[in-house]
């Protein structure tokens, strides 16, 4: 199996679903000495009930701190939580009625206390040491929490298996890529409320998690398939399913924009909508820092998928329910997804981005024949263009493809190229001059844009896939392993060329970077001629 085979499997695990499928659980039965706490119109759902201890509610202090927006640690040697907001550094000692604001000493009616090894803090306290309104109403059992300054975005942790570190990491990378932004930037639209981001770090807590927030009867089902899921304001992820920062940015982002359709009147939009424009969104912030090369190297992967599903005869029509997309998850053999975020980006290439705002402010402001009046085309003249599109895809064709790549003027090695398709076995090596190169490599082997010379090398490598191997003259630390050879494979997919991957050779065995540099080469563009 490639390398690109592999990572175009694994995308068959990046199912996200757009919300409003059934209705959370209502509250609990509150009581004075068992109140329900509200923060900002959310109730929060505490794995361990408030209560009332002389005359003061107390609640699971992770919880309410991170509700309210703020970053919280626990200290074991002192047995000391610490929350920080907006300036603010409250530090509260576990049984003690001495705790510190911004360092200086204050005195506590009740103290911080352990209970069902959960540290419970006075909400009231909390809250308005941040600055927040706090008022009770004895009658319904229920504390509210007006908050100042807090974010957009919760994220707030609901599962025993979370570990320390893992909430600030996720409300640091929201913070640090500013995803706030991007996300409304994306459609000029703004979030309307609070959205509510709550993790797991287990399958079964995941579960629960759909369950409590989704109100959904399928949650097994639904934690099984999903790596992200959204219900109207509240979005789920599962941190056991997601590695690395990159796939998390990418499905929190993507989870965002369903949020933010939803809070702006696009609830019913039709799936393939939806999905297509959260897809670009979690895309786009995912690679946002990263070269143009590796967005369109994950680009390539995506089109070698949908096209894949055509040519076997798999592809559906796209779906206008969420309840369809979600059968279709399961039943269709596929990602329906995928085909959607295509679609989405066939829309914007044939229409451009213009006209779908325009389809979106009208759709969302209630209009009639929406999608038509922004297009001129109905979505079913739309669906069928789409789908011709993607049937003379999968005939494409090419010459060839073009590498363009930046040598630096210091390189000392030897780069070695092997053509597709050739039968050949051997490689060729490349004169490289400093600077950008530009290099076509014809189908039948022949090299443009660069002297070459024949070699004795020889090579077993798939004969789709174009080949760069590159040796220098010494071992170098690159990518935290120690190499002196290494190399880059670039794919054929329907009549369009892609950067595939990087690899570098170790003692022990290859690895494989997320880059597109290897051993002073930089790999900035790659296409069909």
């Amino acid at each position: 199996m490639t390398l690109w085979k592999r990572w175009t499997q694994t995308l068959l695990l990046g199912v996200c679903v757009a919300g409003g499928l059934g209705v959370a659980q209502a509250a609990s039965a509150a009581t004075p000495e068992r109140p329900d706490v509200y923060v900002d119109g959310e109730w929060i759902r505490f794995d361990v009930q408030p209560q009332a201890f002389q005359y003061r509610t107390l609640v699971p202090m992770r919880m309410i701190f991170e509700a309210l927006g703020a970053d919280v640690r626990w200290e074991e040697a002192t047995q000391t939580a610490v929350a920080t907001k907006d300036g603010v550094t409250l530090r509260l000692p576990i049984g003690s009625t001495r705790v510190t604001k911004n360092g200086v000493a204050m005195p506590i009616d009740v103290p911080a206390q352990l209970v069902k090894d959960r540290t419970m803090v006075p909400v009231r306290f909390v809250a308005e040491s941040f600055g927040d309104e706090v008022l009770w109403n004895e009658a319904l059992g229920r504390v509210t929490i007006n908050s100042v300054n807090a974010p957009k975005i919760r994220v707030v942790g609901d599962d025993a298996l979370l570990k320390d570190g893992m909430t600030a990491n996720l409300q640091s990378l929201v913070r640090r890529n500013d995803l706030t932004t991007l996300v409304e930037n994306e459609i000029g639209k703004t979030f309307k409320k609070p959205v509510w981001v709550y993790l797991a770090n287990s399958a079964k807590g995941f579960e629960q998690n759909i369950a409590k927030y989704g109100g959904d009867r399928n949650a097994k089902s639904m934690a099984e398939t999903a790596e992200g899921v959204t219900y109207g304001s509240h979005v789920l992820i599962p941190l056991n399913k997601l590695p690395n920062d990159g796939e998390l940015t990418q499905t929190v982002s993507h989870e965002l924009m369903h949020v933010l359709l939803n809070q702006n009147g696009g609830l019913s939009l039709p799936s393939w909508v939806h999905e297509g424009l959260a897809w670009q969104t979690g895309l786009d912030a995912q690679f946002k820092s990263q070269p143009a090369v590796m967005r369109r190297q994950m680009d390539g992967m995506l089109r070698d998928y949908v096209l894949g599903v055509v040519e076997q005869g798999k592809y559906q029509p796209l779906l206008s329910s969420q309840d369809g997309t979600i059968d279709a998850l399961t039943t269709a053999g596929y990602n329906v997804e995928l085909q959607d975020y295509l679609a989405y980006q066939y829309y914007v290439a044939t229409y451009g981005k213009t006209k779908f705002l325009s389809y979106l402010n009208a759709y969302v402001s209630g209009g009639t024949h929406a999608f038509e009046s922004a297009t001129g085309v109905t979505e079913a003249a739309f669906e069928a263009d789409y789908r011709a599109y993607l049937d003379r895809e999968v005939k494409r064709t090419s010459n060839g493809m073009e590498i363009t790549l930046n040598v630096p003027a210091n390189f000392q090695g030897v780069v070695q190229l092997l053509p597709q398709g050739t039968g050949k076995t051997s490689t060729d090596a490349l004169v490289l001059q400093p600077g950008l190169q530009k290099i076509r490599v014809y189908k039948d082997g022949h090299v443009e844009g660069v002297q070459t010379r024949p070699t004795n090398d020889r090579s077993d490598r798939e004969q789709s896939a174009v080949y760069l191997f590159v040796d220098v003259n010494q071992a170098v630390k690159e990518q935290g392993v120690s190499t002196e050879s290494g190399g880059m494979g670039f794919y054929d997919s329907y009549g369009e060329y892609y950067y595939g991957y990087a690899w570098l050779e170790t003692e022990q065995d290859a690895v494989y970077p997320d880059t597109n540099r290897v051993l002073g080469l930089e790999i900035l563009d790659v296409h069909a001629f």
